[in-house]
């Protein structure tokens, strides 16, 4: 009441207070009454000006010259406008609440995919050390030194800020900057033992300068599918991120490779021992790294993409033969294999099945092996762990999903379906894009991990993208 009584003096509503005929909404009806008998009195001089002309010729014209009825214009109150600004206020002002509401309430995390909302405040306790607002630093690709090292200036003792510079300088090229802050870290976690115990897991991480990692290949179901497992370098990871390929050998003994990596000469003689190559397919916007080079080997194999953008095709530019993108409902590919595409996905992933040996190939994205389950840690390694919410500390698992789809997934309702219409299936092994197998049907290792999907919409994905800034 003090508040309006500032902004509204009383003589704002002296109006109001003098005694009137009408009421100050009675003033509208009565306007509205004035107009419409203004209107009917244009009326009657159009007519009386017609009349008269007819009297010129016409003697017996009737008498037009009769008075006509004529009512006082009136104006608008100010209180009126005073009425209408208030009210217009605070609809703003309760307005503004509810988006506030809207926009900081969460129902799920966004930083670990799956938890609730009240998880981060938890883990950030369990921690003592605020990561759920740092993880974001980790998951950014534009210049961000000046608030790495303001955050360092606020925890000099944590590993954390050193793991962040040292991710920092990497992607910059300063390989011996990032070694320092690497050393620096490994040296904190010995000299603070106490407060970065539960940053533990984070550790061993091997030398920035290291750029050889072995690939191997390993048979998964006999006689039938065989996976090599190895880093492949992209510009945000220089010492490679883990990618796992597929070969399936077909009835007729022709081998089919499933998002395949950028082999060593062993690999592929190892491949070619297993028979001819026919087809080559990459299973996801992000997965296209290997498949260049895989041409060159075998130029006369078949190239099958998922759905993609012009944008999505730079990397693709140089590939002289035509490519055949695999949408639409479940179909079968290369007639005894069967992809699913995730249509509701923004990396437009695309699954395989193998009926014959129950194996479905993929998820590449919606589901990942923790990088710190990696032989070998990297420092991208583990600065992906923090920035995509896979390191959770003693609730940290092998396999989860990671907080990156909020980006990729478009139509929830439309994904969850697909998700129920693939628990039908027959699966008892999963064959990961990012490495990993894991032998369970497919509602008992997709269900539980995905589950929250439902609860994923516009705002989670406005929220993500607003926190992370530029990504990837």
């Amino acid at each position: 009441l003090t508040m309006l009584r500032a902004l509204f003096p009383a003589r704002s509503f002296a109006p109001l207070l003098r005694s009137r005929p009408v009421s100050v909404f009675g003033q509208f009806s009565a306007k509205r009454f004035y107009v419409k008998n203004n209107e009917s009195q244009k009326k009657q001089r159009d007519n009386a000006a017609k009349e008269r002309k007819l009297s010129v010729e016409d003697k017996t014209a009737p008498n037009v010259d009769e008075p006509i009825t004529t009512y006082p214009e009136k104006k608008f109150d100010r209180a009126v406008w005073v009425y209408g600004c208030v009210l217009a206020t605070l609809g703003g002002l309760l307005g503004l609440y509810k988006g506030y509401r809207y926009w900081s309430e969460n129902t799920i995390s966004l930083v670990y995919a799956g938890r609730g909302s009240g998880f981060d405040g938890d883990l950030d306790n369990q921690f003592q050390f605020p990561l759920s607002a740092a993880s974001h630093y980790f998951n950014r690709s534009d210049n961000r030194l000046k608030e790495a090292k303001k955050f360092e200036g606020k925890y000099p003792t944590s590993v954390i800020p050193q793991l962040l510079l040292a991710q920092i300088y990497m992607q910059q090229g300063d390989l011996d900057a990032s070694q320092a802050h690497l050393d620096q870290a490994h040296s904190f976690l010995e000299k603070y033992a106490k407060e970065n115990e539960c940053f533990s897991k984070l550790f061993p991480i091997v030398s920035v300068y290291k750029q050889d990692f072995p690939m191997a290949m390993k048979e998964v179901k006999e006689g039938r599918i065989w996976c090599v497992e190895g880093r492949v370098r992209t510009n945000r990871f220089q010492q490679g991120i883990i990618g796992q390929s597929s070969i399936v050998k077909l009835a007729d003994n022709s081998l089919v490779i499933i998002n395949p990596l950028t082999f060593t000469p062993e690999i592929v003689q190892e491949i070619n021992s297993l028979g001819n190559v026919v087809a080559l397919f990459s299973p996801a916007t992000f997965h296209t790294a290997g498949l260049l080079d895989s041409t060159k080997h075998w130029p006369d194999a078949q190239v099958y993409t998922s759905i993609m953008k012009e944008k999505d095709l730079e990397s693709l530019r140089s590939l002289k033969k035509p490519r055949i993108d695999l949408s639409g409902s479940a179909n079968e590919f290369c007639n005894e294999l069967v992809s699913i595409p995730l249509t509701s996905v923004g990396t437009n992933e695309i699954m395989v099945y193998d009926p014959s040996s129950r194996a479905l190939i993929g998820p590449c994205e919606m589901i990942v092996r923790n990088t710190l389950f990696n032989d070998e840690k990297t420092v991208e390694d583990v600065g992906a762990a923090i920035g995509l919410g896979l390191f959770r500390g003693s609730y940290t698992q092998e396999y989860c999903p990671p907080n990156s789809n909020f980006m990729y997934v478009c139509k929830a309702h439309q994904l969850d379906k697909i998700l129920v219409e693939l628990y039908q299936f027959k699966v008892d092994t999963f064959i990961l894009g990012h490495g990993g197998i894991v032998e369970s049907t497919a509602e008992e290792f997709l269900k539980p991990n995905l589950h929250w999907i439902k609860y994923c919409g516009l705002k989670q994905d406005l929220k993500w993208h607003y926190s992370n800034a530029a990504l990837f």
